[in-house]
């Protein structure tokens, strides 16, 4: 049995509708896309997104061929209606639970009555938070218009509450951190913990407050970087393999992606692919790891090297931004394409998130005020910025955010004035 925001699903077929006269088309139409959509989430939050077939979906629904195609062009359309299906479900919920839209006076109770509902429906959850980045770009498109039109919400709670008119990469970024301690939970079946951490999620978001003036970068000397052909040819076969997926992806997709295409662009042969890496699973994975461990070994030494924690902090992020001029296709294919592969592929990109944490606990734990859970959800904020810029505009242009990322890793430790001086020198 798997819950779903339209049913259970093992009760599908017998919610088929009888067929003959008296019942209204739109009726009947309604009853098979809840059964598609209930069917489409329970499938693939126990299957994967790529594993599950519009046959897998059929079974499971009671539902024709001939309808699902009257209703549907593929799987994929059937996929990004039920995610909207989802959250419209959850949005018309949490506005019954809370007798009208989210605002400054119950901005809490909203968070508590989210997480609660993540945790009732965890099918849904895996297939919004985890799954959706396998589909690729449109299902990624409807999740940032969704936490676009949140973060605008968030800024306007922070003006009520009068913290201050944020810039809106701010709240963008905070509804990342959210949204990233929320996925965190289910890789490891845990969304039951999600209700105990509203309080402290909490406690998190209005940590922050509006940062005394601009974001600017400080200023730096440039940073010589060779071009792709360059880098390609000091680099033996793998590493040439790797760099060329990262282009690959960053153009077609993971899915749309072939060995073919991966060896043409690294110049070599298919069987020179299959003599470094099994496969395209495993060749992603070996991606993401390759990309994680070249970003912290640049970050570590300027790390440890430091005089402070606040501008350890600030050099390490600065050392990986700088990683992302000199290699913008191995930065994409770590913070883009690790969650468009399998659930165990976006292990891989959760365990440099991970790392982040790690450089930003003993700060934290220095800082009595601040949440238990400040270091996770901010490392996940400034993991979904990068995430932004490397799906967006590119990996090149993250260097000019390093002020706004080293702000939100350190304001709700340090304060806004702390944190602002040491994100501007």
């Amino acid at each position: 049995m798997v819950l779903t925001p339209w049913g259970d699903s093992t009760e599908l077929r017998e919610r088929k509708l009888r067929p003959g006269r008296g019942i209204p088309p739109e009726e009947a139409e309604r009853s098979q896309r809840e059964r598609l959509f209930a069917a489409m989430v329970a499938t693939v939050a126990e299957e994967g997104y790529e594993a599950t077939t519009v046959a897998d979906v059929l079974k499971l629904s009671g539902v024709s061929g001939s309808a699902f195609y009257g209703q549907f062009e593929d799987k994929e359309a059937c996929f990004l209606a039920a995610l909207e299906g989802a959250l419209e479900a959850s949005g018309s919920e949490l506005h019954d639970r809370l007798g009208g839209p989210l605002n400054a006076q119950n901005s809490e109770a909203g968070l508590v009555a989210l997480l609660g509902l993540i945790a009732e429906q965890p099918a849904a959850a895996r297939a919004l938070l985890i799954e959706s980045y396998t589909e690729g770009s449109e299902a990624a498109d409807l999740l940032q218009r969704r936490s676009d039109a949140a973060a605008s919400g968030l800024a306007c709670v922070f003006e009520e509450r009068g913290q201050g008119r944020m810039p809106p990469q701010i709240p963008r970024a905070l509804i990342g951190g959210v949204l990233g301690v929320i996925g965190k939970r289910p890789h490891g079946g845990e969304e039951a913990e999600l209700t105990g951490l509203a309080g402290e999620v909490y406690r998190w978001v209005f940590a922050y407050a509006a940062p005394p003036g601009p974001l600017k970068p400080p200023r730096r000397r440039g940073i010589a970087v060779a071009s792709f052909e360059e880098r390609q040819a000091s680099s033996d076969v793998a590493e040439r393999l790797l760099r060329a997926l990262g282009a690959e992806a960053g153009e077609r997709g993971w899915l749309n992606t072939s060995v073919q295409a991966i060896s043409t662009r690294a110049r070599t042969s298919e069987r020179s692919f299959y003599e470094s890496f099994p496969g395209r699973d495993e060749v992603l994975a070996a991606g993401v790891d390759f990309a994680f461990s070249q970003m912290l070994a640049v970050a570590l030494p300027a790390y440890r090297r430091a005089q402070s924690w606040p501008t350890a902090v600030r050099d390490a992020y600065e050392a990986i931004l700088g990683f992302s001029q000199r290699e913008p296709e191995l930065v994409r294919l770590g913070l883009v394409e690790g969650y468009a592969g399998s659930s165990a592929t976006q292990v891989h990109a959760e365990r440099m998130i991970g790392e982040l944490e790690g450089l930003l606990a003993p700060g934290y734990r220095a800082a009595p005020d601040a949440s238990p859970i400040a270091a996770e959800a901010a490392s996940r904020a400034t993991a979904s910025i990068l995430y932004e810029q490397a799906r967006g505009p590119g990996a090149k242009g993250l260097p000019k955010l390093l002020a706004l990322i080293t702000y939100i890793a350190l304001a709700p430790s340090l304060g806004a004035e702390e944190a602002y001086a040491t994100a501007t020198s």
